[in-house]
């Protein structure tokens, strides 16, 4: 890789190992069981109803370290068009930045003030960019990347999921009807038995995801950490050549 090019692809590498930190950390979490399955006899006349109940939030640094992961990754861009900029021979600007259009009718107008950002570029460049479409239904992806790092500043990204393929019985060697419970909260009923029947285990499949609305909403968060990498990277590759 190209020297100039190797800041931004650290802050991108970095933001990778830290991901794998932060699985670590998820892991921890589920491992302390941070949720309840109560037993429910009065609901229902003749049924033992089992209810999903108390998850715990998130560890708050989860929290703070996904939104550097999501900075970091967002950043090698803003390094890359100020390296960019640099071999344009404007190495000292303070004004340079990876442009992301509010709307396609923005990104059309030649004069719009974002253009600013990458003026310092050469012309090759500013194409190369401008053909990856960085606006809302251009490129989506994009475009989510940014949208966190601006949230991440002012509110968590994250929440904890219950995935919904993911529910385990143990001790239950009679008929059970398991409920509706995609997207459940604390009064789903998870599965449902005679009351005769002798108590059992359940075990829920919890995923950590984001919980801003839009494209990204319910994706798990190391999936999506990874597939946002995969794409910064894959930009300043583009700018990879002799």
């Amino acid at each position: 890789m190209r020297g100039d090019l190797i800041d931004a692809q650290a802050a991108i590498d970095w933001a990778v190992a830290q991901s794998n930190a932060l699985t670590e950390r998820f892991i921890a979490w589920k491992r302390d069981k941070p949720y309840a399955v109560l037993v429910d006899t009065d609901s229902q006349p003749g049924k033992k109803l089992y209810r999903f109940a108390n998850i715990k939030p998130l560890d708050a640094i989860i929290n703070a370290e996904a939104g550097t992961v999501i900075h970091s990754i967002r950043s090698s861009l803003d390094l890359l068009a100020c390296a960019l900029a640099a071999r344009n021979g404007l190495p000292e600007s303070k004004s340079t930045y990876f442009p992301i259009w509010k709307t396609q009718i923005d990104f059309a107008d030649p004069t719009s003030r974002i253009l600013e950002k990458i003026k310092r570029l050469s012309q090759a460049d500013q194409i190369i960019i401008k053909d990856l479409r960085p606006y809302p239904g251009g490129n989506d992806a994009l475009c989510s990347l940014h949208d966190l790092d601006l949230t991440r500043k002012h509110r968590r990204l994250l929440k904890a999921f219950v995935f919904p393929r993911g529910i385990g019985l143990v001790g239950f060697p009679y008929p059970v009807t398991t409920g509706e419970w995609h997207g459940c909260n604390e009064k789903t009923v998870l599965a449902a038995t005679d009351a005769s029947h002798p108590d059992g285990e359940i075990n829920i499949g919890l995923h950590i995801a984001f919980g801003e609305s839009g494209p990204i909403h319910g994706d798990n968060f190391i999936a999506k950490i990874r597939d946002f990498a995969r794409l910064a990277s894959a930009i300043v590759k583009l700018f990879d050549t002799p």
